[in-house]
């Protein structure tokens, strides 16, 4: 018997547009990509966990999360399981935010076009300390 495959929703609605484009802001992207790198860190109130989670483009991460959620490519159980919202432990990214198979065919995307590398080093390179000489 053939079992059909679990369908997106989100992902059909936005596909099912106009036209199909994979149109995404740059914010969006960096939040793809961070938490994608950032799904084994540990996330608590005092410091996110998010890799680059201090880089500029990571300045509006709720807003592009909630757009990531609205294409089908993430889920946000940190808004929807009650007891994540409950306790205030620590957690780990992933039980958090957690991408779709379609989040991670976009990832695959990124990766082969070479914006994910690209993006990667940018982010890393604002969670090193600044140094600052006075």
């Amino acid at each position: 018997m053939n079992k059909k495959p679990k369908v997106n929703t989100e992902l059909r609605q936005w596909a099912r547009g106009v036209s199909f484009t994979i149109a995404m802001g740059r914010r969006q992207v960096y939040t793809l990509i961070s938490l994608h790198l950032s799904a084994n860190r540990e996330w608590n109130f005092v410091s996110p966990g998010l890799v680059g989670s201090r880089h500029r483009q990571m300045c509006s991460f709720v807003t592009s999360g909630h757009c990531l959620v609205d294409r089908g490519l993430v889920l946000a159980h940190v808004w929807s399981n009650k007891q994540l919202t409950k306790t205030g432990s620590s957690r780990i990214v992933s039980d958090l935010w957690q991408l779709t198979r379609a989040g991670e065919l976009v990832i695959e995307l990124l990766k082969e076009s070479g914006i994910y590398e690209e993006v990667r080093t940018d982010l890393e390179a604002a969670d090193k300390p600044m140094l600052r000489m006075g």
